[in-house]
């Protein structure tokens, strides 16, 4: 099952992509809400893991440093061209898949 619709990502990339005459559109922004216990692998020791993935995708990546009002929970701000924000919104997937897995094999060992 992919990530994203096909009709978003598309509509994303119309949007975002460079148009003729050589104009290119603002960055899109992106918000995403992330648990804050998982935040502390998104940006990694000493911010490695969150350097790696602005390197790799070309995208500002922004950790929150308080939780939301009323909740457990911390502001992820993505920001670039469509294609940056796909490969950094995979980069991020992929940190907090990690983190499940090694959770749920420590929880199955108990």
């Amino acid at each position: 099952m992919p990530l994203f619709p096909q009709q978003f990502l598309g509509q994303m990339y119309q949007n975002n992509g460079s148009g003729g005459g050589g104009q290119q559109r603002p960055p899109i922004t992106l918000r995403l809400i992330v648990p804050a216990s998982q935040c502390g692998s998104l940006i990694g020791k000493a911010g490695s893991k969150i350097k790696e993935i602005r390197e790799v995708t070309g995208a500002s990546i922004q950790v929150a440093s308080e939780m939301l009002p009323n909740s457990t929970e911390r502001a992820v701000t993505v920001s670039g061209t469509s294609e940056a924000i796909t490969q950094c919104i995979y980069n991020i997937c992929c940190v907090m898949l990690e983190v499940c897995t090694v959770l749920c094999a420590v929880m199955l060992c108990w």
